[in-house]
């Protein structure tokens, strides 16, 4: 890995923080796609669309 982008999102009281990630997710997948890029990840560690069950 050459580099590391760390994105946190702020809490936003009109959107939930799960439609914010997938919105997000979407927007970066199209510009990979268009751009026919296969040398970048993602992810998104600390994040859920579930609670966690202990």
């Amino acid at each position: 890995m050459d580099h590391y982008l760390e994105i946190r999102l702020r809490p936003d009281p009109e959107f939930a923080l799960p439609l914010l990630l997938g919105a997000l997710y979407a927007k970066l997948h199209r510009v990979l796609a268009a751009q026919q890029r296969s040398d970048i990840g993602a992810s998104f560690p600390g994040y859920a669309l579930a609670t966690k069950i202990d």
